[in-house]
């Protein structure tokens, strides 16, 4: 059945993605520029486009080794290595040839009550003009001697795949192990996106959902007991874990 299926399914072909030419300066994609807009809107002091992470070593580095380190991943990726700005009233970014390594160490063991502080001072604002949009941190746990990489990054040049990819690549560089090279870069979908053939193909979803929204729509009124107006409190959430009876689940 599953054969007879898959058989009568209409076959798509893919095309390779294609290169971007080298160029100065980078239109923005549309997520990037959600983010651009969001990082300016909510005050540029203000840490909702941060994404903060720790990532254990399996061995003790001196900071030079762990620069060396760092810099070997920074020049793989294009988008470690680049920055935004306003030009001619648009935003645009610029990929720079060398990346810029900010690791800072931590001079002595660091206990398990003075982390969270550590963390909280650690995570600061950026400025997207300017190299990096990446910072790391080593320290180590008194109580294990253990060494770890504290890391921040900015939404902008990261999301969740970014955190995987960089948790994988500090790993095989720390066993030596050979990775392959990088074919494409962001800039690259960066400019599909903004090639008519994917424009045409976004403008049938535009006319789907301009069509679904049309007209008189209720007012989503969600329950509340409090009421907040402050814009960095609409960010601030918090994780509850519960668990629910088989019962009720049935």
């Amino acid at each position: 059945m599953q054969y007879q299926l898959i058989q009568q399914k209409e076959i798509k072909k893919f095309r390779r993605l294609p290169k971007a030419e080298r160029r100065t300066y980078y239109p923005l994609s549309h997520s990037q520029l959600r983010t651009y807009i969001l990082h300016n809107m909510t005050g540029k002091e203000i840490l909702v486009c941060n994404i903060p992470m720790i990532i254990p070593l399996d061995k003790k580095l001196e900071r030079s080794e762990l620069e060396s380190l760092i810099l070997q991943v920074m020049s793989r990726h294009e988008i470690f290595r680049t920055t935004f700005q306003m030009l001619k009233r648009q935003v645009v970014q610029k990929v720079w040839d060398q990346p810029l390594v900010d690791v800072s160490e931590m001079s002595t063991p660091v206990s398990m009550a003075e982390l969270p502080q550590i963390i909280k001072s650690f995570i600061r604002p950026f400025n997207l003009n300017e190299l990096p949009l990446i910072r790391l941190r080593s320290f180590v746990l008194s109580n294990s001697l253990k060494q770890y990489l504290l890391i921040d990054m900015h939404h902008i040049v990261a999301d969740w795949l970014t955190v995987q990819l960089l948790r994988q690549e500090i790993a095989a560089f720390l066993k030596r192990e050979a990775l392959p090279e990088v074919d494409y870069h962001f800039k690259d979908y960066v400019m599909l996106e903004r090639s008519r053939a994917f424009r045409r193909k976004l403008k049938v979803s535009e006319d789907y959902w301009i069509n679904q929204m049309s007209g008189d729509l209720p007012v989503l009124k969600l329950p509340s007991d409090v009421v907040e107006k402050s814009l960095q409190k609409m960010f601030a959430g918090k994780n509850y874990t519960f668990t629910i009876d088989q019962e009720i689940l049935e």
